[in-house]
């Protein structure tokens, strides 16, 4: 094949190999004042930050700061904070939560329900650190909207009446635009293609005829 029958065909294989973008975020969260914000308590009341210098201190992304209700500073409550997102225009098939948390004490942790972690042992290790978690189960999330709960319960001692929650999470999934999504079509597949316009397709075919009727007339 001459060198613009050649041109043509690459032309036409390029355009038919256009993929989309990848997931794009939904939603990002973290508990504190300055934080990224997103949480609060089913309650109503208000949240407050709190610190006790055992609490794990390092930085999170999104940020993030340990938490209680404003009116129990005495850490004597067990709360429910929660955090709403919306997937409508996403595959909820695609979803993912990943994450960070800490409790003191105990923390359950629920998407629409469905228990995804416990925090349990009654020591500093629920505190001192905080830790990850990552939510891919399809099942678990629905198509509008979504609620993750966090259950925190606090043994209250008398002796060290202090209570606190701390979380901070990123929410992603592919844009569906006109019923096609627009990125990958689930976590690990293949991209998926881009529809292309016809005149697209059109102008290859026709570059690619071209380079062959010139080669038959040198032949």
């Amino acid at each position: 094949m001459n060198t613009f029958g050649t041109v043509a065909v690459t032309l036409v294989a390029a355009t038919l190999t256009v993929t989309s973008a990848y997931a794009a975020t939904v939603a990002v969260g973290g508990t504190g004042s300055t934080g990224a914000g997103g949480f609060v308590l089913t309650s109503g009341d208000p949240i407050v930050d709190i610190n006790h210098r055992l609490y794990y201190q390092g930085a999170t992304d999104p940020a993030s700061n340990w938490v209680w209700d404003a009116d129990d500073m005495s850490g004597s409550l067990s709360l429910t904070f929660s955090f709403d997102f919306d997937l409508t225009g996403y595959d909820a098939d695609s979803a993912e939560i990943n994450g960070v948390w800490g409790a003191d004490n105990y923390g359950t942790m629920k998407l629409n329900g469905n228990e995804i972690a416990v925090l349990t042992e009654h020591s500093i290790s629920s505190f001192n650190n905080l830790h990850s978690f990552s939510i891919t189960e399809d099942s678990f999330f629905n198509e509008g909207t979504n609620t993750l709960t966090f259950d925190i319960v606090n043994e209250w001692d008398i002796e060290q009446n202090v209570a606190a929650f701390r979380a901070s999470l990123t929410v992603m999934a592919d844009e569906v635009a006109g019923g096609v999504l627009a990125s990958f079509q689930s976590r690990g597949g293949s991209p998926a293609p881009v529809p292309l316009p016809a005149s697209v397709l059109m102008l290859g075919a026709a570059l690619a005829g071209l380079g062959l009727a010139r080669r038959r007339r040198h032949t």
